[in-house]
Order: C-alpha cells, then structure tokens, then sequence
C-alpha cells in the first residue's frame, strides 16, 4: 500500500468497525418490570421531552436507560388499581380518580397509555361511560391498542352481565401480566438469533476493515479484478440471504402466540 493511500485506508477501515459495532449494539432492552411506573423513562432525560422521536430513538440507543412498560402492563396495573377501589366500597367515579392525569404525570406516553386512562377517569367522573372513552380515545389505535379495548370490552362486559366488575378486572389484570410475561419469555428466547443475524452482516465489514488495518488491500483486489468483484458479489448475496433468512424465522416465531 502506497503512503499516501494510508489515510484513506485508515479512515475506511475506523468507519467499516464503526458501522459493524452499531448493528451489533443492541437496542434498548423492552423487559416487562410489573412493579415499575406506567412510562418508565427511555433514555437520557434530554431524550425524554422536547426531542423528536428519531432522536429519542438515538439517544435511547447510545444512552439506554430504563426499559418502559410494555403498554398491557400498564393497563394491567391500571385495571387492578380500579378493581381495589370498587372492592373497597369506591363508586366507578371514585375508583377511576387514580388515572386521571397520569399522562401529565410521566410526560410523553408515546404508547397511548396514560392519556387513554386520563380520558376514561374523566369520563366515568363526569357520569359517562369509561369503556366509550376506551374505545374511542386515538391512543386505542397504537400499541396499546389491544390491552385498552380489552380494559373496556371488560368494564363494559361488567355492566351489561351484572357480574362483579371488580373481579372482572382482577382477571384481566391476571391474564394481561401473563401474557405480558410471556412476551418476555418469547423475546428473551430470540435474542439469541437476532444477534446472529446483526453478525452475518457485520462479519464482512470487519474481515475488511481488519485486513486493512494489517496492511493488505482488500478493497483492491475486490474491486479491481473480475475474481474479486466475482468474490466481492457472492459474498455480499450470501451475507443479505443468510440475514435475511435468519431474520424471517426470527420474525416468523415472534408473531407464534
């Protein structure tokens, strides 16, 4: 290698690690803590307000902090909390008052959660019909979607049949902490064959950007000889198919219930 390509090569090889390592570092992690707040903070608190969400995204992944509530475990907590207050005597009003104003309370809740549970507490205080409120609220539409219909199919379930809406709740609490776990479970299983597939891809890279560290000229020969770009094109479509494969199996397992 020339002196003057040194540099360059240099340069190349920082950036090749540089790209390996960010698809290897793994995301924030999304583990389910049923005894923490509904929308823990994610990341730095600078990430928390003001930020666009591609920068909280960044700096969640260069600063992560602790996980948030995954939003059925939010709901989940939400749905116990309401069904201790009815079992100690509250009227729905009363039981609901909790919820109100938790979205001010963790700032940006960009499942949904608080916000949902604010306009249902608003509307069981004011004489009208939580569930409705549930239903219709724009945070029913996001992830939190499921666990919030189901938090009003149940209350309204409870009014309709008679049945006792604390214990109706209670049971949905049960059943969404489970499931919630289950999640857990499944993801924890899959970490494994999620980095693998970040490897597949960030082998090429590496194997480069070690070779030129050492001296050699890899991108040369890759790229100025027709057994190179041969090489250069097999390699590459045998990385992306191999992720690529490794990918939809893990996304494949990942939809399983």
């Amino acid at each position: 290698m020339s002196p003057a390509a040194a540099p360059a090569a240099a340069l190349l090889a920082a950036l090749l690690v540089g790209a390996a390592g960010w698809m290897l570092v793994p995301g924030p992690a999304g583990a389910t803590r049923p005894d923490s707040p509904v929308g823990s903070p994610v990341g730095s608190p600078v990430g928390r307000r003001g930020a666009s969400a591609g920068a909280r995204r960044v700096l969640g992944r260069l600063l992560p902090g602790p996980a948030a509530d995954p939003p059925a475990v939010g709901v989940a907590r939400a749905a116990a909390e309401v069904a201790a207050l009815l079992r100690a005597g509250a009227v729905p009003g009363a039981a609901w008052a909790p919820q109100r104003s938790r979205s001010d309370a963790v700032g940006d809740a960009s499942d949904g959660v608080a916000a949902a549970l604010d306009a249902a507490a608003r509307a069981a205080a004011a004489g009208e019909d939580p569930a409705a409120a549930l239903r219709h609220h724009p945070g029913a539409g996001g992830s939190a979607g499921p666990a919030l219909q189901s938090l009003a199919l149940a209350w309204r379930t409870s009014e309709t049949t008679g049945a006792p809406a604390a214990a109706v709740l209670e049971g949905l609490a049960a059943a969404l902490r489970d499931e919630a776990a289950a999640t857990d479970v499944r993801d924890a299983a899959l970490a494994g064959p999620r980095a693998t597939a970040r490897l597949l891809l960030a082998l090429p890279p590496l194997g480069l950007a070690a070779s030129t560290a050492l001296g050699a000229d890899p991108l040369a020969v890759l790229v100025g000889t027709p057994a190179g770009r041969w090489c250069a094109a097999l390699g590459g479509a045998f990385a992306v198919a191999g992720w690529a494969w490794t990918s939809a199996l893990v996304r494949s397992a990942a939809r399983v219930r």
